[in-house]
Formats: C-alpha cells, sequence, structure tokens
C-alpha cells in the first residue's frame, strides 16, 4: 500500500493552556489519494507513532485506503512532530510548553485543511488516540461521520490521574534525573510498571507468556516493554504523559453537555481487564453519547490487546471498525 510522509509547519502555534509552541511543525501520512475532500483519521496513542496504525489498514486491517484515503497524524510531544526531544532550541527538553488534547486536534485540523478534507467517514483512535478522535468530534461535528473510540476516555478520571502520575514519576523518580536527561533507569522503571498495568495478571502465567514469543516473565518485560520505553526520549513521554493527566473534552465543565455536541453514531471498545483505562469507567462515560454502542472485547491482555498477542482480540476489535464501515 503506498502512502507519502510530509511535515506541515504551523508557525508559532497558540496553546490552549497558554502561551506557544514555536515554529511547530505536524508530521503526518497519507495512505492512498484524497478524493471528493474525504479522508479517514487515525490519531495514534501515547508512545505511539504513524507506524502503529498501520495494522488497522488492509490488507490486515478492515480500513482500505484504495477505497478512502487515510490520514495518520503524529502527536505533538511524541517525537516524529514538534516534541521536548526536537523542538526550538529555547522550548527543549523541561523548557517544553504543556499542550492539551485540544492542540492535537487544531494541527491534525490544519494538515486536514491543508490537504482539502472536509469530510471524514471514520475517525478511529486506541487510548489516547481515542481521546484526540473524541476531541475532534466534539470540536468539529460537522466534519465526522462515524467514530470508533477504543479504550479511551472523554475525561481522565481520579483513578486515570493516579495511573498517569505514577507513570511519570517512575521516570523524574530514577537516579539521574536531570543529570545527563538520559533516564534510562526511569524508562525502565516506568515500562516495568506499564507491563502490570497494561496487561492483566493472566498475561504473566506461561501459557499467555509462550503467546507473547518470549522465554520468560523477564524477558517479557525486557525485550517488549524495556525496549519499546526505554528507546523513547524521556521528555517526550512526560509531555503525553502530561496531556494524559488532564485530557477533558468538556475542559472542566458539563461533561455531558460537550459530548452532545457529537452528532454521529460512535462506537465504543473497552478492552476487558484493562487496568490504564478500566472498562468500566469507559463504558459510564460513553453513555453520555447522544449514539452509542458499546462493545467489551479482550482476553487476559487488557490494555495490551491491541498488541497483537491474541489475534481473536484484534480481530474483535477490527470486525466493529469493518461494521463501522459498512
Amino acid at each position: 500500500m503506498s502512502w507519502t510522509e510530509s511535515e506541515l509547519p504551523l508557525g508559532d502555534l497558540p496553546l490552549a493552556r497558554g502561551g506557544v509552541l514555536r515554529d511547530a511543525r505536524i508530521a503526518y501520512r497519507v495512505h492512498g489519494e484524497v478524493q471528493d475532500r474525504r479522508a479517514i483519521l487515525l490519531p495514534h496513542m501515547y508512545s505511539g507513532s504513524m507506524d502503529s496504525m498501520a495494522g488497522f489498514l488492509a490488507p490486515d486491517g478492515p480500513i482500505d485506503p484504495d477505497a478512502c484515503a487515510v490520514v495518520t497524524p503524529a502527536m505533538l510531544g511524541a517525537g516524529a512532530s514538534t516534541s521536548p526531544s526536537n523542538a526550538d532550541p529555547s522550548q527543549r527538553g523541561a523548557a517544553f510548553p504543556p499542550l492539551a488534547t485540544a492542540d492535537d486536534v487544531a494541527a491534525q485540523k490544519a494538515v486536514l485543511d491543508h490537504l482539502g478534507v472536509v469530510s471524514l467517514p471514520l475517525v478511529v483512535g486506541f487510548s489516547m488516540g481515542a481521546q484526540q478522535a473524541l476531541r475532534f468530534a466534539v470540536t468539529y461535528p460537522e466534519m465526522v461521520e462515524r467514530l470508533v473510540l477504543i479504550a479511551g476516555t472523554a475525561r481522565t478520571t481520579p483513578y486515570g490521574r493516579i495511573v498517569a502520575r505514577s507513570l511519570g514519576e517512575a521516570i523524574t523518580g530514577a537516579p539521574g534525573w536531570r543529570v545527563d536527561d538520559d533516564a534510562l533507569e526511569g524508562r525502565h522503571r516506568h515500562a516495568r510498571l506499564m507491563s502490570v498495568l497494561g496487561a492483566t495478571h493472566e498475561a504473566f502465567l506461561p501459557h499467555r507468556i509462550a503467546e507473547a514469543g518470549v522465554a520468560d516473565h523477564e524477558s517479557f518485560i525486557r525485550e517488549i516493554f524495556e525496549a519499546d520505553y526505554g528507546s523513547q526520549d524521556a521528555n517526550d513521554l512526560l509531555c503525553q504523559i502530561e496531556r494524559w493527566y488532564d485530557a477533558d473534552v468538556a475542559d472542566g465543565g458539563d461533561l455531558a453537555e460537550a459530548l452532545a455536541r457529537v452528532t454521529c453514531r460512535t462506537d465504543v471498545i473497552a478492552l476487558a481487564g484493562d487496568r490504564l483505562f478500566p472498562p468500566e469507567e469507559v463504558v459510564e462515560q460513553a453513555r453520555l453519547l447522544p449514539d452509542v454502542e458499546v462493545h467489551v472485547v479482550g482476553s487476559a491482555w487488557g490494555h495490551y490487546a491491541m498488541g497483537g498477542f491474541d489475534s481473536a482480540d484484534i480481530a474483535a476489535v477490527h470486525r466493529v471498525i469493518a461494521d463501522a464501515l459498512a
């Protein structure tokens, strides 16, 4: 499947929480060709990238870019678009300004405007990508025709804030933090915490470890979690965690009123056993959407059901997306 990768300059981007992001830019990919000013939007998750969304696309996934172009934007602060690791020198590292999900949506809207896209037959997001997708539908309801949200909440709950804060403290509480700005031990602590929050206790049983394709529990953590998070910039991770902590489509106002702005049909997928976005919290907030169907899927892998360890988990999610496209 052909795709092109580009970068759109945004200038000095005004931020929802005040100030500006200097010389901002957003990276994005377009799979297929935009026709009739329509495209599908796939924002990515925490610590993810544009590559992370490839599994949703044909031939392995339910979305065919030959039928409708697909735009995958890179989240601000995640390393490809303007982030603490690559920002203007005056805002690099710890000097990077705090972002909100609304800033991601503003950057994504700029990309769609640049491409001439005015209608979105489908917007799909997972985890923090779901927060972005929902924020987009709240902000631009006239553009979004169908919405699929996987394991994300409209407003980060008190429990979710504890999770986000704990992940951040795992990084900043490690020896050497702010000494050489490497924080490898902190990123590994963060990875180990993600391994127990992202998956259920059952995922650590021998037959489940075998499903993950590794030899034992230590290999599971080292080869899957530490290898992933340990390779990422610590300040980039913290930038995303802060946005996760404060995510709220109502900006502190009435949540039901904010969600009532969504005019399209929405499918919400909660992942069984998820301890990052518990299904009970996902479902409770989903019920506030005007036209919604809720699905609970998943196995022992919790939030990491989207990691492909159990093919049945992925198949269940893909069926929901395929039905939304039908």
